[in-house]
């Protein structure tokens, strides 16, 4: 029997963004930051890596940290947002998979940090958990996200609280009723950056699921209320 090829690895696959480059860059900025972190063990994570798509591999390096930092939430986070600073776009997915985890019983820490990262990546998949547990408190901090001067808050606040948003968990309350994730769509229909303009638009093709008739009157609604002079980018 002729011994079969070992398959080629796609050098564009998506699980090639969390890579042993990024677990070595998550090692050295917190070692930098704490010298009682055990880096070497850390770095053990890497062997693991290669069977593992990217979903699995960022909860790989998450649960590292978990492992690793101090054991309270608190002093972990800070560490840890002190030691990716250098690092932006999904090698920052690991960090708010962490925070999505472990800090719910630590709610303003965690929507802190959540602010700090979605500026350099995302934390929408990171938020689900706190909507889910805590919907009007998470919904007040996502309102005041959409009315934040950064762009990148703003449209956190419409894509984090979508109902079905692909790879994140579904909001069932939401989806039920989305009048109040609505309110915060409100301010941000007509936002100067069509970045954001764009999450209204998949948040509101997200309702249309399962209340199309809300959606058209909300758009019929929208449609009279263009500011003189918007351009509409769509």
């Amino acid at each position: 029997m002729m011994p079969q090829k070992k398959k080629r690895e796609n050098p564009n696959a998506f699980k090639l963004w969390i890579d042993d480059k990024v677990v070595e860059a998550y090692a050295s900025g917190i070692r930098a930051v704490e010298e009682t972190f055990d880096a070497h063990a850390f770095l053990q994570a890497r062997k693991r890596l290669a069977p593992l798509e990217l979903k699995a591999r960022v909860v790989l390096l998450a649960d590292a940290l978990r492992d690793h930092l101090p054991k309270k939430y608190p002093h972990a986070l800070k560490i840890l947002i002190e030691g990716v600073k250098e690092l932006e776009g999904f090698a920052l997915w690991p960090a708010a998979e962490f925070i999505r985890r472990y800090g719910l019983e630590h709610f303003d820490l965690s929507f802190q940090a959540m602010e700090k990262l979605t500026e350099r990546f995302t934390a929408e998949f990171a938020v689900r958990p706190y909507l889910i547990q805590d919907p009007k408190r998470a919904l007040r901090s996502l309102h005041k996200a959409a009315r934040s001067k950064n762009v990148h808050h703003r449209r956190w606040a419409s894509e984090g609280s979508r109902p079905r948003l692909p790879w994140g968990e579904k909001l069932e309350f939401l989806i039920q009723d989305p009048k109040p994730a609505l309110e915060i769509l409100e301010l941000l229909k007509f936002d100067p950056e069509l970045y954001v303009r764009k999450s209204v638009s998949n948040h509101l093709n997200d309702i249309a699921k399962d209340h199309p008739e809300l959606t058209l009157r909300t758009l019929k609604r929208w449609s009279k209320e263009v500011p003189k002079g918007y351009e509409r980018e769509f």
